[in-house]
């Protein structure tokens, strides 16, 4: 659940670094939505099942 906020936080990251790259904002952006991204895989390991992106199709 947690990996839409992060994906929204990049998508707007993406959209102000083309805008002004400069902006240390750009890296706080990144950061959140890293760290976000980084507790939503950890979330779903810890409900016992591997993430989505990492199983293999059957």
């Amino acid at each position: 659940m947690l990996a839409i906020p992060a994906g929204l936080i990049f998508f707007l990251f993406v959209a102000r670094l083309r805008h002004d790259p400069r902006r240390f904002s750009n890296a706080v952006l990144l950061g959140l939505a890293l760290v976000l991204l980084t507790v939503a895989l950890l979330a779903e390991l810890a409900g016992g099942s591997a993430p989505t992106l990492l199983v293999a199709p059957a």
